[in-house]
């Protein structure tokens, strides 16, 4: 309309409008955490504050594909601290994708009811780095390899439109006994490899 607005008015009426939809964000995660298998990951979030600008965080918080419409709602926080998943998550039971963030460590430990599901896409992340940065090549390059296997027939699955069912036969079928020879490959390995900064834990694939 020709209107110039003050930033002032443009933020408050942002503001406004997210407080009314508040109702409506509760709803969405009380119907989110009816699900029985949902994803995590949070990112940093810039903030405006008075003289600087903050990192704070921006969670998302997925429901699994299936027959019910998929929920994405996304949690804003101060920081990356594990006590927001929690008290997001508080009561909830069922599978859980996420990376492996010491921020959920706690999680895990107070909620068994919950079982942690491992990222292969973050797993991958750390093998490509060094594999990336070797002069030749590195126990890294064929971890990326086997990885990449495991992605192939995902992509391949999807490409044909599998329904879960034929897709939990087709892992079954191709990628459990992959999987079962990476485990074995990286006992083999372990001994003979850089410590890790923490033990690894046990998650379901």
């Amino acid at each position: 309309m020709g209107l110039t607005l003050a930033v002032n008015t443009m933020c408050d009426a942002v503001l406004t409008c997210g407080a009314a939809l508040v109702v409506l964000w509760r709803l969405l995660q009380v119907q989110l955490l009816l699900r029985s298998e949902l994803h995590v990951d949070e990112t940093i979030m810039p903030c405006l504050a008075r003289g600087e600008t903050r990192k704070m965080r921006l969670w998302t918080y997925l429901s699994s594909a299936g027959a019910d419409p998929p929920i994405i709602l996304y949690h804003f926080t101060p920081t990356k601290e594990g006590v927001h998943v929690r008290d997001f998550l508080v009561g909830w039971r069922g599978y859980l994708h996420a990376d492996a963030a010491s921020n959920y460590d706690e999680l895990y430990r107070l909620n068994p009811g919950i079982r942690e599901v491992g990222c292969w896409a973050h797993a991958r992340r750390k093998f490509f780095a060094i594999a990336e940065s070797a002069p030749t090549r590195v126990l890294a390059h064929e971890a990326v390899e086997r990885i990449n296997a495991l992605f192939e027939i995902e992509r391949v699955a999807r490409d044909e439109g599998l329904d879960a069912a034929a897709l939990k036969a087709r892992r079954a079928q191709l990628a459990k006994p992959r999987l079962d020879e990476f485990a074995q490959w990286i006992q083999t390995h372990l001994p003979t490899s850089r410590p890790l900064h923490r033990p690894p834990r046990r998650c379901a694939m």
